[in-house]
């Protein structure tokens, strides 16, 4: 009867220990780069509209400065303030017209660079390769 007791109390404690560490794991998509405490989700879909997802562990503050530590922007971006070369994919706006959209969780974000967002862990940020418009009509 003792022995029974104390099995089912050392089961417990190993299904707590168990859940607890199942519960800790944050879930990742895709390739996992860097180490850092505070994790996010980054989706890159490049001029064909192959897309690539990552998920980025960083202590960077912004979400810039996390794409150049991990490799996937050049150093030199931010001096820039912007990116213009991702994942080894640079857009050609004097060809095409085509740039880097930005978007914070689904949205497309116009308020500054993305040296100016700072890392939220869970977000999702997301580039795309996207072609300016001229609108002829609203110059009118």
């Amino acid at each position: 009867m003792k022995n029974s007791k104390i099995l089912i109390a050392v089961f417990f404690i190993v299904l707590i220990a168990a859940s607890a560490m199942l519960w800790s794991c944050e879930k990742t998509e895709g390739e996992v780069l860097g180490t850092g405490k505070t994790s996010f989700k980054l989706e890159i879909t490049d001029v064909s509209g192959d897309a690539k997802t990552y998920t980025v562990k960083t202590d960077e503050k912004t979400v810039g400065d996390a794409l150049v530590k991990v490799g996937l922007a050049p150093s030199d971006s931010k001096d820039s303030g912007m990116i213009s070369t991702l994942n080894d994919i640079t857009p050609n706006w004097d060809v095409d017209q085509s740039f880097w959209a930005f978007y914070v969780n689904g949205e497309k974000y116009t308020d500054g660079g993305v040296f100016d967002v700072e890392v939220v862990k869970g977000d999702t940020y997301a580039f795309k390769v996207e072609t300016f418009v001229w609108d002829e009509g609203a110059a009118e």
